[in-house]
């Protein structure tokens, strides 16, 4: 039986389903990142969606350290489905013996490869569908400490 993920804490406040009894106190608060440069290892396609994405996030407040390892598989999966669409400008067909014309391999691998960038995309908020769901903080303001602060009445009547 699948559940539903688990929402960060200042997901919950913001929705209004925060609970103190189920807070976790030792929940993780990643620092924003130090280094925005792309990881060498990334080819120029891969660097190319970097840097269109990196500086927007950063400066949003979505992404943190913890995610630029996360954010590189994005930008691999962008370089895959760019040198697949590559491969295709010829024909999107190949002739074998067995079945005669047939879909390049091609085709599958930047299908698949778009599906996965996409995804990976809508969890950091980057479609218009998926902004919605995401809430940039722009500031080092902690919402958590905020709530906390408020008085008794007023969080009793936030929960």
């Amino acid at each position: 039986m699948k559940g539903r993920p688990r929402k960060p804490t200042p997901a919950k406040i913001l929705h209004g389903t925060f609970r103190k009894d189920r807070a976790n106190p030792n929940e993780p608060q990643p620092e924003a990142p130090k280094e925005l440069e792309a990881p060498e290892w990334l080819d120029e396609y891969g660097r190319e969606c970097w840097k269109a994405h990196i500086p927007q996030l950063a400066r949003t407040g979505i992404l943190t350290s913890l995610d630029m390892f996360l954010f590189a598989g994005v930008c691999e999966r962008w370089s895959t489905y760019r040198r697949a669409v590559e491969d295709l400008k010829g024909s999107l067909v190949h002739d074998t013996e067995a079945n005669g014309q047939c879909s390049k391999p091609q085709v599958a691998i930047a299908k698949a490869a778009f599906d996965s960038f996409r995804q990976g995309l809508e969890q950091f908020g980057c479609s218009p569908a998926s902004r919605g769901k995401v809430s940039a903080s722009r500031n080092d303001d902690d919402p958590v400490a905020g709530y906390m602060k408020q008085k008794p009445s007023v969080r009793r009547f936030l929960s």
